[in-house]
């Protein structure tokens, strides 16, 4: 059997030691050769080493890029069969790698792979080949595949583009019956029809899942009140669950008396800059630069992730929300050149700057890893989140001016934006920021530009006005 790094990046060469030389590893993410070994996985054909890139933070193992055995397995003839032999003990033999035609010297008697009816596609990445086939299901019943398909072309006639992202690939409800599966596409496509956002569907999406896991008929509202009551949840989980079942059941046509219950607001936790400083030092190089531009912006997780190169003015430090979430508006937040510089050393392999997938994955692992280092437990209150309270608090507690915090989380309501200073108040206790910007005016023009953004007069001396803001 040939390994594919033998024919390809080594020619099959040896090292001093006589032992075959081992090939490059690259990661699938960013295509980089800086790696990590990170332990061993345990599967049926043995032992397989993990990976960790040193450049992006992506986890894989070795399968993922060196492809143990490259095989045409619907092209290969059977050997050592003899007639009346039993198929159950067939063995797949003669694989030479390359495309072969199907044989036409051979009868069905005597042993042709019935499904080598031309080239097939080589290449395909298996782990290992099984001696017999007799106890592998090749396809499904006759009913159950009719089922299937129709299914699937009813789900493709109600579902475009963005349902079947939301559903078939994050695999949210394949899991649920067939029928079920039907009506919760027709469902999706209603909603967005009617103007929610992907990520709210999505939500709603996940909360049906959530209560057929955990018992639950959808079809009986009765059965998802007493699934909702039994789960180990908080009473904001489950006002999301009942408002998520409520809004299925109305499109199914149905009612029921939503169950009610309260819950109060949690003050958000802010941790010190000190701590969140700690912890962006000691991340990978992505999800630092990931954290540090949500800690300058105030921006949410999905926001950032969704920040594109030409979002950014590397000239006047300047990134652009343009991609809000919650109906927020989009805005222009002006950024440390520590923060660009960050961000400016990032592959530009990607429209994007960020993958939400791989910061996502890496950064609770690290966390977890970096918090038991430093002996710091409020290190794993710190969530991408957190990053965005931090931003309010602090803009307000050096401006004193909420509407600015409020344009810098994109707030259309100012209500989402007045808890901030209460938690200011608490924080800081009243004290003051000694900062401040400092202007002078000569004639009343000037004074009254400075007033108008935000300057306050001071005094005058030497017949020359002073103003003042605070930084």
């Amino acid at each position: 059997m040939e390994h594919a790094w033998q024919s390809g990046l080594n020619d099959g060469k040896s090292d001093v030691s006589g032992r075959p030389a081992q090939p490059p590893i690259f990661c699938p993410e960013c295509r980089s050769s800086k790696m990590w070994k990170d332990g061993l996985r345990k599967t049926w054909h043995g032992l397989v080493q993990r990976y960790l890139c040193r450049v992006c933070g992506f986890r894989f193992s070795e399968t993922t890029t060196q492809p143990k055995v490259k095989v045409n397995v619907g092209s290969q003839v059977r050997e050592g069969l003899e007639p009346n032999n039993d198929l159950t003990h067939d063995v797949v033999a003669g694989l030479d790698f390359s495309i072969q035609k199907a044989s036409d010297s051979f009868s069905l008697f005597g042993g042709e792979d019935v499904g080598s009816h031309g080239s097939t596609v080589i290449g395909q990445r298996l782990n290992t080949l099984s001696d017999y086939s007799s106890t592998r299901r090749v396809c499904a019943e006759e009913s159950e595949a009719k089922n299937l398909d129709a299914t699937k072309k009813e789900g493709s006639e109600v579902a475009g583009a963005t349902t079947q992202r939301l559903c078939e690939n994050s695999d949210l409800i394949k899991d649920l019956p067939k029928l079920l599966q039907v009506k919760i596409l027709e469902y999706v496509v209603k909603r967005l029809n009617q103007g929610h956002s992907e990520q709210g569907v999505r939500t709603y999406l996940f909360s049906l899942r959530t209560l057929k896991r955990h018992g639950a008929d959808l079809n009986d509202p009765e059965s998802v009140k007493d699934a909702i009551s039994r789960m180990q949840v908080s009473n904001r989980t489950k006002s999301l669950l009942a408002t998520a079942y409520d809004s299925f059941l109305a499109f199914l046509g149905g009612s029921w008396q939503k169950p009610n219950y309260t819950f109060s607001q949690k003050t958000p936790f802010i941790p010190l800059e000190s701590e969140i400083n700690e912890l962006i030092a000691a991340c990978s190089t992505t999800v630092s630069a990931f954290l540090q531009v949500c800690k300058e912006t105030g921006a949410r997780k999905r926001e950032v992730a969704q920040i594109e190169w030409t979002d950014i003015d590397f000239e006047r430090n300047i990134i652009s929300i343009n991609h809000p979430e919650k109906g927020s508006n989009s805005r222009q937040i002006m950024v440390s050149t520590k923060g660009i510089k960050i961000i400016d050393r990032l592959p530009r392999a990607n429209k994007r700057v960020f993958s939400i997938n791989s910061v996502d994955k890496q950064f609770y692992r690290q966390r977890k890893r970096i918090a038991k280092k430093l002996d710091n437990p409020r290190l794993l209150s710190i969530s991408f989140h957190t990053l965005r309270h931090f931003k309010g608090t602090i803009e307000y507690h050096k401006t004193k001016d909420i509407l600015r915090v409020k344009y810098i989380l994109g707030h259309k309501n100012i209500r989402n934006t007045l808890i901030y200073i209460d938690i200011e108040n608490t924080l800081f206790q009243g004290q003051e920021n000694d900062e401040f910007h400092v202007r002078t005016a000569k004639t009343i023009d000037e004074a009254c530009k400075l007033l108008e953004v935000g300057f306050e007069y001071v005094c005058e001396m030497d017949e020359v006005k002073l103003f003042r803001k605070r930084k």
